[in-house]
């Protein structure tokens, strides 16, 4: 999951559980394991994360360490840095720098 901007406002939480469940994501019927990757910290892009916490306890936020010591969750962080692949479906995206 990359960025789980939810829009608390207008029913921005709902849209995205309705997104999940349009999707069998919602538990107890997905049993993947499930990550999120932030690109970055603005509200729009984490507003979600309280819901993908009560859905996924188990769920693991990467992130960039800037990133994420602005993000507050109860989920576990792990920093990355530039350069690190993550392996999604068999493909390997490659995150760059940017200034």
């Amino acid at each position: 999951m990359v960025d789980p901007g939810a829009g608390a406002i207008d029913g921005g939480l709902e849209h995205f559980k309705t997104i999940l469940e349009d999707r069998n994501l919602l538990p107890p019927s997905s049993t993947r394991k499930v990550s999120v990757f932030l690109t970055h910290h603005h509200v729009d892009h984490i507003e979600g994360l309280p819901l993908v916490a009560s859905l996924y306890p188990h769920a693991v936020v990467y992130g960039h360490k800037a990133t994420l010591d602005r993000v507050t969750t109860t989920l576990p962080k792990e920093y990355i840095e530039p350069g690190y692949e993550f392996d999604i479906n068999g493909k390997l995206p490659q995150l760059g720098t940017y200034e």
